[in-house]
């Protein structure tokens, strides 16, 4: 195998800013008469020589990779490769066709961790920690501590640190200022990302990512306020059960169909 720049592999600025946005530095070219698969390991033949940050990266791929492995066995079939993509962020054992049937029915942003698995897996472990009736300040400072380790376990992937850099900064502001502003931190978990990772500035998914959220924190605020003033006075004025439920219903419909729109 003959290492070689990326550059080499790359036929425009375009698609070398690709390479680079999806974490490669470096090509490897394999003699025509192998056609066996490259493996690159970081290990080395001893892991005590390599440097701190180094091992703590290595670590946390092998707990994800054993409790991906482990979810898939235990839930089975299509659904724990699912169900591991979901929630590890791990996507190499889920079948071509199952990719494939969520692209036709646009749900391909469900396999992708977002801001909406973040969300869903703090409300969770709040929940939990609410059961051992842990005061609130220390809940906020384990819940943050929970949040990065879950972000070290899934490799830092930007749309998960958009969303966990921006549940820290409303923690800190609870902890510190008891109130927060949403565009602040989102702005501020961008300028985290890109003084950390320079190269995601040519990541089209990561300014996907933002923009969407941006457009939900700008546009759908307003609305989501004239929405639940409609609801509120439609459920004051109804007097019948059912129809008040259908127009709970339908104001259901109404804000999903807002977020999506704000978010497009």
């Amino acid at each position: 195998a003959t290492p070689e720049a990326i550059r080499s592999f790359a036929d425009d600025r375009t698609a070398l800013c690709s390479y680079i946005s999806d974490g490669y530095l470096l090509g490897v070219t394999v003699d025509g008469e192998h056609d066996t698969d490259v493996t690159v390991s970081e290990t080395g033949t001893d892991r005590a020589q390599l440097p701190v940050s180094v091992r703590a990266r290595l670590l946390f791929s092998e707990v994800r990779n054993r409790l991906s492995l482990y979810l898939s066995d235990a839930v089975g079939g299509d659904e724990g490769e699912l169900a591991s993509a979901i929630l590890l962020g791990d996507r190499s054992r889920v079948p071509e066709s199952v990719k494939r049937d969520f692209r036709r029915t646009g749900a391909s942003h469900l396999l992708a961790l977002s801001g909406l698995h973040v969300a869903l897996l703090s409300a969770m472990a709040e929940w939990v920690l609410r059961r051992f009736r842990i005061p609130k300040r220390p809940r906020v400072i384990l819940l943050g501590i929970l949040m990065l380790l879950y972000l070290a376990l899934v490799g830092f992937l930007p749309s998960a640190v958009r969303a966990v850099f921006m549940l820290l900064v409303t923690y800190l502001s609870y902890l510190f200022a008891e109130d927060h502003d949403t565009p602040t931190a989102l702005f501020f978990a961008c300028s985290l990302i890109l003084l950390l990772s320079p190269a995601s500035v040519c990541d089209l998914s990561f300014w996907m990512s933002f923009a969407a959220t941006f457009g939900i924190v700008a546009l759908y605020a307003p609305m989501e306020r004239l929405i639940l003033e409609r609801r509120k006075n439609g459920a004051k004025a109804e007097k019948r059960p059912a129809v008040a439920a259908l127009r709970r219903f339908g104001m259901g419909i109404v804000t999903s169909v807002a977020v999506s729109v704000a978010a497009s």
